[in-house]
């Protein structure tokens, strides 16, 4: 009797303690879902907003342009990092938690990310451009970009229509980024039923 005590005993503690590390990777999950939507939310909002602006500053040096204005070539910098935070994300993957996401989810989160942190790159190159090439030519004014004959130089009409694809993938990536925070959020809601 006392054997079966202690094999109740401990398959019950086994149990309990099971049970309590399901709850705690349950709560580890949902928390780095969290972190994952705030991180989301945030491409959303900044993501439209830089867009936008480089977008206006595109259309600002094609009116001027088109009225026969030489204007300074559109740029942009941002303030702050010129990189995206990515804590949560890193953080999915550090801890493992990854792998607790649904197979289409994780493919879907990585490709995001990887293209958010690429294209992200190309706007490092720019901003280097932009140190190196543009704001060292403001000093001499407008006519410092173009040739001989009033175009605009090749190395900055090249410059713009890179900048005009940073802001498009921009623009693609918050509307993937808002669908995959829809669906996080709706997991979290299925989870907590």
């Amino acid at each position: 009797m006392g054997l079966l005590t202690i094999f109740a005993g401990v398959t019950t503690a086994f149990f309990f303690d099971g049970y309590r590390e399901q709850l705690g990777q349950e709560q580890q999950l949902r928390e780095t879902r969290a972190g994952v939507i705030t991180e989301l939310k945030h491409y959303e909002s900044h993501g439209g907003a830089i867009a936008d602006d480089i977008d206006n500053s595109i259309a600002r040096w094609k009116a001027a342009n088109a009225s026969g204005i030489r204007a300074v070539p559109a740029y942009y910098l941002s303030t702050g990092s010129p990189r995206p935070p990515t804590a949560a994300w890193t953080s999915v993957m550090a801890s493992g938690v990854a792998s607790r996401f649904d197979p289409d989810t994780q493919l879907e989160l990585g490709y995001l990310y990887s293209e958010y942190l690429g294209i992200h790159e190309n706007y490092v190159r720019r901003v280097v451009f932009t140190e190196q090439e543009i704001l060292p030519k403001l000093i001499s004014g407008p006519s410092a970009f173009y040739d001989a004959s009033g175009k605009l130089q090749p190395q900055f009409m090249v410059h713009m229509d890179m900048l005009a694809r940073f802001s498009a993938d921009l623009r693609r990536l918050n509307g993937e980024a808002t669908r995959l925070r829809v669906k996080l959020e709706a997991q979290a809601g299925e989870q907590s039923s």
